[in-house]
């Protein structure tokens, strides 16, 4: 048995050692370190280069930023033997290599002990996040039972770095099951478990030893189009296992801190931003956090959109299928704020709509439809937008991205035909969608004085509470 240990870098320099350090600690030794530095502006490449000179078992893919789940995707693809790459050149501690068919990859680099560098191959792969570290039992406990099983499914704890100490994460994916003991799960009885505790998302990537032979017979990789990309990832990696072993242990420690991935602290800045999605800041006129959120939306949608896909291929799947989709629609909803959607994202919406519709699990439409109607995009520009003296330019470019965006039933005099058409009507009374709407009369009537009532209504909508 041979392990695959992945690890994307990206400018975590302050807690690099320490999860190094964690992995030379196990006490199961056979293993290969693929660290994937994701274009780190800090010293993180120094430091990983320092443990690659020390240990023959790491060696790095040195990357542009393209963030985590491309990362993930590097390291699949390199144990799966499918990177091709050349010498490049030599120095006194390291080779270098170019890769001939992955234009995202600078460099792979391991130690001159390495004398050249190959591809091993290993029998099962594990994820660790390079500001989170492990137990030192860690890969021997799952060895134990990961040669019948197509996952070792541990827990793992969360604790927080640098975040105000009232912030006590107690979120735990394991825990919401139950369990009390080690325990093996059919496929059958992960159906079970899905159905009676109603789960509606299952995000899985650090907490798990995967067969890798299972992870290549599935043909599955990270989804890497935004946030949430363990979502698809731990549902297709379950829903299809033959058999999953639950190692009841804390064996993980999931730091919680600024600026990290999933950005607990929801500080955003130009500086903070990652730079794999610096190019939706021109499409939100440089509102750092409107483009932090699209990101984010769009993982979600992406996600749910797979996710759909596959149940609409795989219908034995009933109530499990009606619960997580309709709770993505609906988490997908309550972020859809947003007066631009680039790339036509919203395809993918109306394919979901139509899942749900085609299933009788619902009729889900209308508020999407006054989410993304004009008059509800101006309004959201004109209450987000930070540097008033763009407005006018804004607007215009709402406008014009809507006339492209070709948005399926956007006169909202469908919106009756669906279930939620109550909840679009309380959205059209909200101060978002009348302000763009009295832009919208302001453009069809300026040539008789409306500037005048659009002044007076406008000042009416701000007096509200």
């Amino acid at each position: 048995m041979k392990v695959g240990i992945a690890v994307p870098i990206y400018n975590t320099q302050e807690y690099l050692k320490e999860c190094l350090d964690s992995i030379l600690k196990q006490k199961f030794n056979n293993f290969e370190v693929c660290l994937i530095n994701d274009g780190s502006s800090d010293d993180s490449l120094k430091i990983a280069l320092e443990y690659v000179k020390k240990d023959k078992r790491f060696f790095i893919i040195d990357k542009v930023n393209k963030g985590q789940s491309a990362a993930r995707n590097n390291a699949i693809a390199y144990f799966k033997n499918e990177i091709s790459f050349t010498l490049d050149k030599k120095d006194d501690d390291f080779i270098y290599y170019k890769s001939t068919n992955k234009k995202d990859i600078k460099n792979i680099i391991c130690s001159r002990k390495k004398k050249q560098l190959k591809v091993t191959s290993i029998t099962h792969i594990i994820f660790l996040d390079s500001d989170d570290y492990w137990h030192e039992d860690i890969l021997s406990l799952c060895a134990k039972n990961a040669l019948s099983n197509d996952i070792v499914w541990f827990d793992f704890k969360m604790f927080t770095d640098g975040l105000d100490e009232s912030f006590n994460p107690s979120w735990n994916r394991m825990r919401k099951y139950d369990f009390n003991k080690d325990i093996i799960l059919k496929n059958q009885d992960i159906i079970n478990l899905f159905k009676e505790h109603q789960t509606t998302q299952f995000p899985f990537m650090v907490d798990g030893l995967i067969n890798f032979s299972y992870l290549k017979k599935l043909d599955l990789s990270l989804l890497n189009d935004g946030y949430a990309e363990d979502h698809y990832f731990g549902l297709m990696l379950f829903l299809q296992a033959s058999s999953v072993y639950v190692l009841n242990k804390q064996l993980y420690f999931y730091r919680v801190r600024v600026n990290s991935s999933c950005n607990f602290d929801k500080k955003i800045t130009k500086d903070s931003i990652l730079p794999h999605f610096k190019e939706l800041q021109d499409i939100f006129f440089n509102d750092y956090d409107m483009a932090k959120r699209f990101y984010n939306f769009k993982g979600y949608l992406i996600s749910a959109y797979n996710i759909m896909l596959f149940f609409k291929a795989h219908g034995k799947y009933g109530q499990i299928a009606h619960n997580i989709v309709c709770f993505y629609y609906n988490h997908l909803l309550s972020l859809a704020k947003f007066y631009v959607y680039p790339n036509n994202c919203l395809k993918y919406f109306e394919e979901i709509e139509e899942y749900l519709k085609d299933n009788n699990y619902a009729n889900f439409g209308a508020r999407i439809r006054v989410r993304t109607s004009l008059a509800y995009k101006l309004g959201l520009a004109c209450i987000n937008i930070k540097d008033k003296i763009k407005l006018p330019f804004l607007l215009i470019k709402v406008a014009k991205a809507h006339k492209n965006e070709k948005i399926k039933n956007c006169n909202l005099s469908f919106i009756k035909q669906y279930q939620d058409y109550n909840a679009a009507l309380q959205l059209k009374e909200h101060k978002t969608y009348k302000l763009g709407q009295e832009l919208i009369n302001l453009k069809k009537n300026w040539y008789k004085g409306a500037i005048f009532s659009f002044i007076k209504n406008v000042k009416k909508l701000y007096e509200k509470k």
